[in-house]
């Protein structure tokens, strides 16, 4: 007990319950009166010294806080770069920082959280990989944070419901708008300088052609073709940078138009007859390779050699479902994938003029399998699986067997397109509401990128 309340021993002359009383009594007035003059201090000092600790005052808390950030994406150099994003929100209010990958370090807040308004320092760490993109988190509020890398830069384009061609850059909430008016989904290749070529076909069935130029992120005037086609043109760009656009006629046949980046040459005729729209690769040894299915389900090809000559259809043989795809490998070989009537995946080598080796990679498919090369030494098949979940399996140039192993990437998309670069695969997809989204193989994650009720078809990436 604090001395102050003690009571003294009692005495003959007054007892001891009389002296509390009053040593009570004589503290209370203390308590409650104000200091006379002259000894405030004195007051003071002594409430000080012998009243207990007074409670902490209760913070108050906000019942609703709103976060602004000064920026919601930030583009970092290779190089790499330092950052800052103001932080606006009332007081009283705590919010907590999450880099979302290790080549992102926060310096300030250093605990990671902070209250109030403020500030929050970041610093990108150099990227010697492929793009790759994340999302810095700050209260509920995300910032995107994207960086090119020594790969192409990943783009991918679709047709919107007015008709019209958009693009999309990996790690870019920007959509650019390409114009057009057209009643194909755009075919997409990628020349050796990284420009971007698209192939589409109008409402009076013309073939039309534009270029996306990598070094200035522009999109250059939509030329005219012509040409009377049938179904989805298909593009690819050769070593010497001509855009080959291989497209189907009314009778079922199939045609090749070239393209320079500012003007069309002859249309060729490739003769045949098919039950599939072409589907065409460039490969590392400057051909090109135009695959397509006949209509007792049997794939044939047609090669274009480097002088730009067609050397004629050769017989795969196969018995598969739906639409092939093809990819150039580097080693100048056609790597052609494809759907078995037991929903397994196939590919199949071209090299020239023969037909090589076929080779099971098993699955069960419920779309028709797409390829893309540009990783080293290998191409990528992806597939969807019933689920709606997709995969990716790689396959090693130069083997008549050279299945790797299975990779889900996740995700429930309805549809997709694949790319690859020396850093990896990437895929661009619609949901089932339409919404677009990129996958990233180097960051092993889906990206919402939205625009849902835009896209009128599936994307075409930049293979």
């Amino acid at each position: 007990m604090n001395r102050l309340w003690a009571c003294p021993r009692p005495t003959l002359r007054m007892p001891r319950a009389m002296s509390c009383l009053i040593r009570f009594a004589l503290l209370s007035a203390l308590a409650l009166a104000p200091p006379a003059d002259g000894a405030g201090d004195t007051a003071d000092r002594a409430a000080t010294e012998h009243k207990a600790p007074a409670a902490a005052e209760p913070r108050a808390l906000q019942s609703t806080c709103t976060y602004a950030l000064s920026t919601s994406e930030v583009l970092a150099p290779r190089s790499g770069s330092q950052g800052t994003i103001q932080v606006d929100t009332q007081p009283g209010c705590l919010w907590i920082v999450s880099p979302g990958r290790n080549w992102i370090t926060i310096e300030q807040p250093a605990a990671l959280f902070a209250e109030g308004s403020g500030s929050v320092s970041f610093r990108v760490e150099a990227n010697a990989g492929a793009a790759r993109t994340t999302s810095l988190a700050v209260g509920p509020a995300l910032v995107r944070i994207s960086q090119p890398g020594d790969s192409p830069e990943p783009v991918a384009a679709f047709r919107d419901v007015w008709g019209g061609v958009r693009l999309s850059r990996y790690g870019s909430d920007t959509l650019l708008n390409g114009g057009g008016a057209f009643d194909s989904n755009p075919a997409a290749a990628r020349a050796p300088n990284g420009d971007v070529y698209f192939a589409c076909r109008d409402l009076w069935n013309a073939i039309w052609a534009s270029v996306y130029r990598a070094s200035t992120k522009t999109w250059e005037s939509w030329r005219f073709g012509g040409g009377l086609t049938a179904g989805q043109p298909s593009i690819a760009v050769a070593a010497s940078g001509t855009a080959y656009i291989a497209v189907r006629d009314a009778w079922n046949s199939y045609w090749v138009l070239t393209y320079s980046g500012s003007a069309f040459g002859a249309w060729t005729p490739l003769q045949g007859v098919f039950a599939t729209d072409p589907v065409i690769a460039a490969a590392g040894d400057g051909s090109v390779y135009v695959i397509g299915k006949d209509n007792w389900n049997g794939l044939w090809s047609g090669r274009i050699s480097p002088g730009g000559t067609f050397q004629g259809w050769r017989f795969g043989g196969g018995v598969v479902q739906g639409t092939p795809a093809v990819a150039g490998g580097t080693d100048g070989t056609a790597y052609v994938a494809v759907r078995d009537p037991w929903n397994a995946v196939w590919i199949a080598r071209v090299q020239q003029e023969t037909w090589l080796s076929w080779s099971n990679g098993g699955g069960i498919l419920s779309l028709d399998p797409q390829i893309a090369s540009g990783s080293p030494g290998q191409v990528h098949a992806v597939v969807r699986d019933p689920w709606g979940a997709w995969w990716t399996r790689g396959f090693a140039e130069g083997s008549s067997h050279g299945w790797l192993a299975w990779a889900s990437t996740g995700g429930s998309l309805a549809n997709a397109s694949p790319l690859a670069t020396p850093g990896g695969v990437f895929i661009a997809g619609l949901d089932a509401a339409g919404a677009f989204w990129w996958y990233g193989q180097h960051s092993g994650a889906w990206t919402r990128m939205g625009w849902a009720g835009t896209a009128a078809g599936p994307p075409a990436a930049s293979r």
